[in-house]
């Protein structure tokens, strides 16, 4: 029923700990490795390994985007995931997400929630949701160019959801040639809409390892990136293409109709984008000043400090109860995330801090 789709590049260390942990999965996985050389590891039954090297002077991020599409042209299941070779889907929370898919004809993609994860050489942290606070990320209207701003506020990046395999396959052919991670990600969520409703559902579905490299040129802000003389073709061409898509899948009169709905949607998106800035900068003023405080107290006191503090959040098990939000009343939901927390903390401590010893 479902093929979980793994990108890999040159992560050797972390490639090894998800073939170990998606080895033990009920699920077909297809692994595109865009390292120079292929992995010599074990081989599973359920794992098939392609090695698609980046050819040289090839912008890595638009290769990124082909090897994904070599990928799911080959998917035969009816439900498809994507799952980044640092991250972890949840067993259950997967199999609940095709079981609504199955349900709800009119959904395109559904997936959970998860916590953050950060393993150094101290510890391992979790960083769990304020299920009081934390949105809805859903984009439930019945008309398509509503969906597409439902989608945006907040941004719901679905990129690692439980899809449709036609819808997916039809969204990474729509990201081909772009060089922007998060350029990616917005594409997919956008198109994914247009032909059906997304909802988020109320599941352990995810583990997500924060790393040192997060930031970096290719996610700086999409208002940003589409905005570069080096990327105007490139922006015109896929706001096109999104509108053919659009044309095509409604009934919208033209392209140009089509087109007028996208630029809508994205230009809703931008004027958020620049509020969340603005409210971001504010409310971040206090780690602007331990950063200042960072630059001029010796590192090796810092890190004395570091080591004499008590991790708070190093759990040993799930530390959700029947009491909590997501599991509320629910007895068997929270089972399952039991096991799949124990599942995914196995393969994490069986590997150790990877972003350090790499």
């Amino acid at each position: 029923m479902l093929t979980v789709i793994i990108t890999s590049y040159g992560n050797r260390p972390y490639l090894a700990r998800s073939i170990d942990y998606w080895s033990r999965s009920p699920y077909k996985v297809i692994i595109a490795d865009g390292s120079t050389r292929p992995w010599s590891g074990t081989s599973h039954p359920n794992i098939n390994y392609l090695h698609l090297p980046t050819p040289p002077d090839t912008d890595p991020i638009a290769d990124y985007a082909h090897r994904k599409l070599i990928a799911i042209e080959s998917v035969t299941t009816p439900y498809v995931a994507q799952c980044a070779d640092d991250d972890f889907l949840a067993f259950n929370g997967l199999r609940r997400c095709v079981a609504f898919l199955e349900e709800r004809q009119d959904v395109a993609a559904t997936q959970g929630w998860g916590p953050w994860f950060l393993h150094d050489e101290f510890n391992l942290r979790w960083l769990f949701p304020d299920f009081s606070t934390k949105p809805i990320e859903q984009a439930i209207s019945e008309l398509p160019d509503l969906r597409m701003k439902q989608i945006l506020d907040p941004f719901a990046g679905i990129m690692y959801a439980v899809f449709r395999t036609p819808v997916l396959r039809d969204a990474i052919k729509l990201t081909q040639g772009l060089t922007s991670e998060l350029m990616i990600e917005l594409s997919v969520s956008i198109s994914s809409v247009i032909t059906g409703k997304f909802i988020s559902l109320p599941c352990l579905y995810q583990a997500r390892e924060i790393l040192p490299s997060a930031r970096n040129q290719n996610r700086r802000r999409v208002d940003r990136w589409m905005k570069e003389p080096d990327n105007t073709a490139l922006t015109e061409k896929w706001i096109r293409e999104l509108a053919v898509y659009l044309k095509l899948k409604t009934e919208e009169s033209s392209v140009e109709d089509a087109r007028s709905q996208v630029q809508s949607a994205l230009t809703f998106y931008t004027s958020r984008l620049n509020l969340i800035g603005r409210r971001n900068f504010i409310n971040n003023i206090p780690g602007h000043l331990k950063h200042a405080i960072r630059l001029v107290v010796p590192k090796p006191l810092l890190r004395i400090r570091r080591l004499g503090e008590l991790p708070q959040n190093s759990y040993s098990e799930y530390p959700l109860s029947i009491d909590s939000l997501p599991h509320k009343d629910d007895p068997i939901s929270l089972n399952e995330a039991k096991a799949d927390f124990a599942e995914i903390l196995s393969s994490i401590h069986k590997f150790g801090p990877i972003s350090v010893n790499r």
